[in-house]
């Protein structure tokens, strides 16, 4: 694993590299203007739990391929 942090007075950055990087928390909280997540084979995203998603502007999904929901009960609007 190849750590190192970086700070310059206004740029502060810490990177990790690897062939796995694992964390585990009772909490993660992240605060920041963007977030982005790439991946080149997949992603998923699981919870035992509720998983809420919301957004305060438009929010979109894309796909070239199809987009499947599934649910006990949908509901649009």
């Amino acid at each position: 694993l190849l750590s190192r942090t970086v700070s310059a007075e206004r740029i502060r950055m810490a990177q990790a590299e690897g062939m796995r990087v694992q964390m585990k928390a009772e909490q993660v909280e992240v605060d920041c203007k963007t977030f982005e997540v790439r991946a080149s084979e997949g992603m998923k995203l699981s919870t035992e739990g509720e998983l809420d998603i919301s957004s305060q502007k438009d929010a979109r999904i894309t796909s070239p391929g199809e987009v499947f929901v599934k649910g006990k009960m949908i509901w649009l609007n």
